[in-house]
């Protein structure tokens, strides 16, 4: 096993070591295959089960829910503006291109993250948007949304309220 095919852990200040140690043990468990008749080894097994248990125990603390516009409230605070709230709080740094957006018989010609009372709402601009109006999201190949964990918002639709 070459270090090179193993993801990187990220930014753990032990990440490049650990690496270093996953691919010692894999090609150890490797030879130990290549040595034995049929290729199967306990020790494989063995670390098999050790990787198991540390992606269990990951499990529990990695956020997995992807973002949904669906979990989104979109209040036209004016017909030229529209506020969106997110159930979960989202990567600001990251905004998205207003052509992400649409909305029926109407144009999306802004996207910006909101401040001061308004911060963490993704404000809309355009022209004549209203109540009962379908707000539709289609995920860029860039500058997605996404939420505080990397998980990128799907493509959906809202009705404005």
């Amino acid at each position: 096993m070459r270090i090179e095919t193993l993801p990187s852990p990220g930014l753990l200040s032990n990440g490049v070591r650990l690496r270093v140690e996953a691919a010692k043990a894999i090609s150890s468990a490797e030879v130990t295959a290549g040595r034995s008749g049929g290729g199967k080894t306990i020790a494989a097994s063995t670390l098999a089960d050790f990787f198991t248990a540390c992606a269990a125990a990951l499990a529990s603390i990695k956020d997995a829910t992807v973002p949904a516009l669906s979990a989104a409230t979109a209040l036209v605070t004016a017909t030229t503006t529209i506020k969106i709230s997110f159930a979960e709080a989202m990567d600001t740094s990251v905004t998205p291109s207003y052509t992400a957006f649409t909305i029926s018989g109407d144009t999306v010609t802004g996207a910006a993250w909101g401040t001061a009372g308004d911060a963490g709402k993704l404000i809309l601009t355009g022209t004549g948007f209203a109540a009962a109006e379908t707000l539709a999201y289609t995920k860029p190949a860039t500058n997605f949304l996404r939420d505080l964990a990397g998980n990128a918002m799907a493509t959906g639709t809202v009705v404005l309220s």
